[in-house]
């Protein structure tokens, strides 16, 4: 979903002077819960016309991105969307990528985004595959591009091309090429309290049958109420 987004940022380039750069944030909350999120810095200290003009129209077209306040840097700006079902984050992602290719005119192809899940009650297996062809851009001036997405798993649990991600802190930085098809794939496992906490149910009642069936093979009966 990352990618989608950046594909959005891509078309809004065209427009720039001077951009530093732009990246996109996933962050896989939960099982079918994504939270996404793009900011952007000119590296001028102040805001271009196109991220002024951008960041009004998002406010205004009804959609639920949102600026984040704790962004104070002058000529940095950051939007992030409510955590939302997968589903529903492609929705606004279609949305908001029509939005961008009307304002800027940019012929892109169409970003490759999967988000399959499995359940096995203990948790729920996660594989993320993001496509993004930036062969249009190769002579155009481009800031730097990124993806950042959380939380940040081991070394063999993803994989990138042209260029390799890295982990830093607590997420992925995935820096996208221009000019080359850019290819993402994550692996991740997400914990789920409910099942492991019928799992610890299942296991007490099981002990606890075990101990009531070796107190009656001991001789004791069934528990009582004193007399």
């Amino acid at each position: 979903f990352a990618v989608v987004v950046v594909a959005v940022l891509v078309g809004l380039t065209l427009l720039l002077s001077g951009c530093g750069t732009l990246s996109a944030e996933i962050d896989l909350v939960g099982p079918d819960r994504i939270q996404l999120g793009w900011s952007s810095d000119s590296g001028t200290g102040q805001l271009l016309t196109w991220q002024s003009r951008f960041g009004h129209g998002l406010q205004t077209s009804g959609s639920p991105w949102r600026p984040t306040p704790q962004i104070a840097l002058p000529g940095a700006q950051r939007f992030e969307a409510p955590v939302l079902p997968a589903a529903k984050a492609e929705q606004l992602l279609r949305e908001t990528i029509a939005t961008a290719a009307h304002s800027t005119g940019l012929n892109l192809p169409e970003p490759v985004l999967r988000l399959q899940e499995r359940n096995w009650l203990v948790g729920v297996q996660q594989r993320l595959d993001l496509e993004l062809d930036l062969e249009p851009l190769a002579d155009l001036p481009m800031p730097d591009l990124k993806v950042n997405i959380r939380p940040a798993v081991a070394s063999r649990q993803w994989s990138s091309e042209p260029l390799m991600a890295t982990a830093e802190q607590s997420q992925l930085v995935w820096p996208l090429q221009t000019g080359e098809r850019n290819h993402f794939r994550l692996r991740r496992w997400h914990w789920s309290r409910l099942g492991l906490g019928a799992v610890v149910v299942a296991l007490l009642l099981g002990l606890s049958l075990g101990l009531q069936q070796l107190r009656l093979k001991l001789g004791f009966g069934f528990p009582e109420l004193p007399s």
